[in-house]
């Protein structure tokens, strides 16, 4: 599967915030958005370094880092814009999104280049096991607006994508297998607390103008929902562990092969978008 760049463009003026027919699942989704502003920046300026650094018989692996670059700058641009409506319902996100940035920035100065690109393999098997499940899962994303469940099921699909990119660039600078399961477990630590306050902290402005019945439910649908991550997602991370593990190997489903060819030329105009702008997953 080629790395191919997509030129997304949308327009999150006046986006609802609770756009899934499941509130609670919007709010699991939108969370992504100040972790994947976070975490790519640094993770194109690790994969920029790697690239200077790569030896003289893995040249050819430089066209994948510089598509990786071109696809994961996208995205976290095209977050910014999101992430400023986020910024008027939860406030404290701006600060957790720089806090955040500013933790990235003092390992890639602390750790060295192999660590740090360690982080990036595990962030990028994280991303393809939650690309996996969207895909999967596309019911959850029906909305009207569908602006955000478009974000989301493109930036996941590349992610998918370029599955082996940041695995491919640390196989070429070394063959050590625990410097690569310790970042793993470095890493995962450093991501899950994040991801955890990030998500509570948007739980609990949700849930504080509920009513019992609704309160209720958005507890039932998170218990619920983090099984299945649990299932999908953290139980499959633990194929990372195997000294041979490939994730090149894994094969996209049909849906997530017939959304790329959807999203290629596509730009999302605010709502109500023009033909030819509706997504068959989430229309």
């Amino acid at each position: 599967m080629a790395i191919k760049p997509r030129r997304m463009r949308i327009d999150f003026e006046n986006v609802p915030m609770h756009w899934a027919t499941e509130p609670t699942f919007a709010t699991f989704i939108n969370s992504g958005s100040i972790l994947a502003s976070a975490l790519e920046p640094y993770m194109n300026r690790i994969m920029t370094k790697a690239k200077a650094s790569l030896p003289a018989d893995k040249v050819h692996i430089e066209e994948t880092i510089d598509h990786f670059i071109a696809q994961e700058g996208h995205h976290y641009r095209v977050h910014a814009g999101l992430n400023k409506q986020l910024f008027k319902v939860y406030p404290k996100l701006r600060e957790f999104e720089e806090t955040m940035k500013k933790e990235m920035a003092e390992a890639e100065r602390s750790q060295s280049l192999l660590h740090n690109m360690g982080w990036c393999v595990a962030f990028e098997n994280v991303a393809m096991y939650i690309a996996l499940l969207n895909y999967k899962r596309l019911d959850l994303f029906k909305s009207r607006d569908r602006r955000i469940a478009i974000l989301f099921l493109w930036h996941t699909a590349e992610e998918f994508e370029h599955r082996s990119a940041c695995h491919d660039v640390l196989a070429a600078l070394s063959s050590n297998y625990a410097l690569r399961i310790k970042s793993f477990f470095v890493f995962m630590k450093f991501f899950g607390a994040w991801n955890k306050k990030i998500l509570d902290y948007m739980l609990d402005v949700d849930r504080a103008n509920m009513s019992p019945e609704e309160l209720e439910e958005s507890i039932r649908f998170e218990k619920w929902y983090k099984r299945l991550l649990f299932k999908n997602v953290t139980l499959n991370m633990a194929q990372i562990l195997l000294p041979f593990y490939d994730p090149g190997k894994k094969k996209a489903p049909a849906s997530l092969e017939r959304a790329l060819r959807e999203f290629d030329g596509m730009v999302l105009l605010p709502d109500p978008v023009g033909a030819g702008q509706v997504l068959e997953a989430v229309a």
